[in-house]
């Protein structure tokens, strides 16, 4: 009869179609193939750069600057600077850069490696060769207390008053209104002279703040009230000799005193030195002195009378000087909305934290370097109290140098420090408190916050470290807390307990309380236990997107926060490859949330994103599903394989059928692994691919899908749509890591390899398993010969080949020949077959190759059968 030569395109694994009407060449399994140049090729095994380790450390992250590529691993209980890659070969120096737990994802910025936990994100800096752990950023505590100084003294000679003397002094306009100019002057004078000599006659308000590497300022304390021991309006009654004669009236001297006073601080505790090339120095920052007198001059200031007489030309009178002050509520209002502090000193980390300098008192007066009438001309606090939350992100993602963290866990902030409302000054507008803290006493503070999804209270315990008195002015940096309760308990016994209502205030994200009468805040006896044990409690975001600050990991900016979608975020990815000059594409930002795919749109005039868009109603399985390739993204959902580019997302392979080809065992043993072909690799494909962590080797342009706890990966080769099984090792692997455009593979123990770098001239086992092949369309056919080309004289030992027959499409498969061929036959191989008709074939071939074996044509000979006869 006439034989049919058939040509048999090989083209990987597919579970597209069903068997019966499968394309002829698709297989089943193909492991440790690739399709290259139209011809499947026995793949290189990934260059190792790592071997395991003992300690079960796991390669997680590449650090990569432009001078090094470090390896991060962690292993549960410790972070680990593995080793770094040094062209393309690593060289492995184990240190530990931290002990930590619960890391969920690994960032960097610059030399600043990013670990994000699930209760925030700590740092660690990579200078001079090795990594400095710092941890969470660290707040310091510095308490201020004012100095009493010496007098100011003013006196003048000769005041003229412009009416005479006869006649009722106290209804002489002229006079009444020169006696008020003066008065203010003086009021000015006092005060002008104490800003001259850097010191203070007034009230006001002094905070600090840390100021990073790059300007940013963060974490700004609490505004801490200065008033006078003395009263805050001392200025009351005065006696006025005043000469006259028939002409003119003359105030001879005019004499007034006010306290002046320094500005003293002191230090608890100051962030340690490893953050010293982080912060670049912790600022000072005051109020404007707050000006106790109004606005009407002419209110409150009288004649008596006269007191005495002395000679004809001498006339002595009482003033009642009691002019416009600001009364109490006026006085609170301008101290709880005060917005401007300027910068009044500025100090290093390593200055604050040198006690040698102060042997004999760690108080030290604030060093300012300029005349306080100036004050106005100085750098502005910008507050932003948001700085005092701690963030952690459940996704995480670095793009344009910002670190992006979504699906917020915001933990609110523990009380301030009492150091920093401590003062040591004895006396409040002239009250005396009769509770005083004092060194080493217990202290528990508890404050309430209500949030939208019920009240949380935070709690810290403390240790007083100094002697003094409690500020009249606390508050808490988060504007909806309700109440703050303190506890003391002395070494006598004794307890104390006060609770105070907060005010949210308006005009920064913080909440106060403000004695009435300006005097120390102080505790009543408590007879029961103060609580223990500071508490922390979180509010969860997980539509939420905060950005950072460019370059500046640390800060994130309360205006780049984003609320995408309303339901949970599950991973955020960029295109790989930028697509223009300075832009990355027109939807630069992409968010996988549980409702479908949004965009974040790049803004202008410093603006990040100007707004979020949905894109797309396709789900992603998971965030580890989801990978960045060149110019689009991939990702997984239940009906298959999808491509993200621009705003279109199309299917590029589905999933098909749940029903697999039912096929026998194989396994075949290489020289440093075992690769095995059974029933379980074609049912747990769909199960497999679903659940698989997704990376992208940029060299072959396939995107890999592996899965942790398995020893094998699938690869989809982006060019040719084809689906193959890789396997190098038999020990678990646990993931990848994206380092575009290399990718790299690591193992359960602690193995690193380049899968973009395949080793020339390695080994590896290799299977092949077709699907049924039908040749031509009459149902009974004699399979008479099979021709494979290619150049296979790479072998390293014999290859198998099983040729297997049956009338059903996908089981009932007998072997009706098996042969072996070695590397002789190195430009093809002609195999005749001998067996009765069937309808369906399959070709299974396998054994150990180097690098480069290539089949490049299969062809089959046919002849046809009208019947199922021999």
């Amino acid at each position: 009869m006439e034989k049919i030569c058939k040509e048999i395109v090989l083209s990987g694994i597919s579970k597209m179609c069903p068997s019966e009407i499968c394309n002829d060449g698709e297989c089943c399994d193909m492991v440790n193939f690739k399709k290259r140049n139209g011809a499947l090729e026995v793949c290189g095994t990934p260059a190792k750069l790592l071997n395991k380790n003992s300690e079960k450390r796991v390669c997680q992250y590449i650090h990569k600057n432009m001078n090094y590529s470090n390896i991060i691993s962690y292993n549960n209980d410790g972070v680990y600077w593995e080793g770094s890659i040094i062209d393309n070969s690593a060289i492995s120096e184990p240190q530990l850069i931290a002990a930590i737990k619960n890391v969920i994802q690994f960032e960097s910025i610059g030399n600043i490696l990013i670990i994000i936990c699930e209760n925030g994100c700590y740092y660690a800096l990579f200078y001079k060769n090795r990594y400095s752990y710092m941890g969470d950023i660290e707040t310091p505590d510095i308490r201020f207390s004012l100095n009493e100084h010496t007098n100011i003294n003013l006196m003048d000679r000769n005041i003229y008053l412009p009416e005479t003397m006869f006649g009722d002094i106290a209804v002489k306009v002229s006079n009444h209104n020169r006696l008020i100019e003066y008065i203010y002057s003086k009021y000015n004078e006092v005060n002008i002279s104490a800003s001259k000599a850097k010191k203070f006659a007034l009230p006001f308000m002094v905070r600090y703040a840390l100021k990073l590497y790059d300007g940013t300022y963060i974490k700004p304390s609490a505004p801490i009230l200065m008033i006078p021991n003395y009263s805050l309006r001392g200025w009351e009654m005065h006696t006025l000799k005043i000469y006259s004669n028939t002409e003119t009236a003359y105030i001879p001297y005019f004499y007034y005193n006010e306290n002046i006073y320094s500005l003293m601080f002191d230090t608890a505790s100051v962030p340690s030195k490893e953050w010293d090339d982080i912060i670049s120095s912790i600022d000072i920052f005051i109020s404007k002195p707050i000006f106790l007198m109004g606005n009407d001059p002419k209110r409150g200031l009288s004649f008596i009378k006269d007191v005495s007489a002395a000679g004809d030309n001498l006339s002595c009178f009482d003033v009642d000087m009691k002019c416009d002050y600001l009364n109490d509520e006026e006085l609170q209002k301008r101290v709880t909305e005060e917005t401007l502090f300027f910068k009044i000193a500025s100090y290093k980390l390593s200055d604050l934290r040198d006690d040698n300098l102060y042997p004999e008192s760690n108080l030290r007066e604030v060093n300012i370097d300029f005349e306080l009438e100036n004050l106005a001309t100085q750098e502005i606090l910008p507050i932003d109290n948001y700085s005092h939350y701690r963030i952690s992100g459940a996704v995480t993602h670095t793009y344009n140098s910002m670190l992006h963290l979504g699906g917020i866990r915001r933990y609110l902030p523990l009380p301030f420090s009492l150091f920093s409302f401590n003062t040591e000054q004895k006396s409040y507008n002239n009250i005396t408190p009769e509770f005083s803290l004092k060194p080493q006493m217990q202290c528990h503070i508890r404050v309430e916050i209500n949030t939208t999804t019920g009240i949380f209270a935070v709690e810290k315990d403390s240790i007083v470290g100094n002697s003094g008195y409690i500020s009249p002015y606390i508050s808490y940096p988060d504007s909806r807390a309700i109440k703050m309760e303190l506890w003391f308990k002395e070494d006598n016994g004794n307890n104390y307990y006060i609770s105070l209502p907060l005010t949210a205030s308006e005009v920064e994200n913080c909440a106060y309380y403000l004695k009435s009468d300006f005097s120390a805040i102080e505790p009543q006896i408590y007879n029961e236990d103060i609580p223990v044990g500071d508490r922390f409690c979180y509010e969860s975001f997980p539509n939420m997107i905060k950005v950072s600050k460019i370059e500046n990991p640390i800060f994130f900016p309360q205006e780049q926060s984003y609320t995408i979608s309303n339901s949970k975020i599950i991973k955020i990815a960029t295109v790989t490859k930028e697509l223009s000059q300075g832009r990355y594409g027109e939807f630069p930002l992409y968010v996988f949330c549980e409702d479908g795919i949004w965009t974040m749109q790049q803004g202008d005039n410093g603006i990040v994103y100007s707004s979020t868009l949905p894109i797309s109603r396709d789900i992603a399985i998971s965030s580890k599903s989801i990978t960045s390739i060149d110019k689009a993204i991939v990702f997984v959902s239940t009906k298959g394989i999808h491509i993200l580019n621009g705003s279109e997302t199309a299917m590029i392979s589905a999933f098909g059928l749940n029903r697999d080809d039912i096929i026998k065992d194989i396994s075949i043993e290489g020289e440093n692994n075992i690769i095995v072909s059974n029933q379980e690799y074609l049912n747990n494909f769909k199960e497999f691919i679903s659940t698989s962590q997704a990376g992208y080797n940029y060299n072959g342009n396939e995107v890999l899908f592996l899965k942790n706890g398995y020893s094998y990966i699938f690869s989809l080769n982006l060019d040719t749509g084809e689906w193959s099984r890789q396997q190098f090792t038999n020990t678990p692997l646990n993931g990848f890591i994206n380092n575009y455009p290399l990718q790299y593979i690591c193992d359960s123990e602690g193995a690193l390899f380049n899968y973009s770098n395949e080793v020339k001239n390695s080994v590896q086992p290799f299977l092949l398993r077709t699907r049924a092949i039908k040749g031509i369309p009459i149902s009974y056919k004699h399979l008479r010969e099979i021709i494979l080309k290619g150049d296979i004289d790479s072998l390293k030992d014999n290859m198998s080949i099983n040729i297997l027959a049956s009338n059903l499409p996908d089981r009932g498969f007998t072997s009706i020949g098996k042969f072996v061929i070695s590397s002789s036959y190195c430009d093809g191989v002609r195999i005749p077959i001998t067996a009765p008709p069937f309808k369906y074939f399959r070709l299974e071939m396998g054994g150990i190759a180097k690098e480069g074996l290539t089949f490049n044509g299969l062809y089959l000979v046919f002849e046809s059968k009208y019947k199922n006869l021999s």
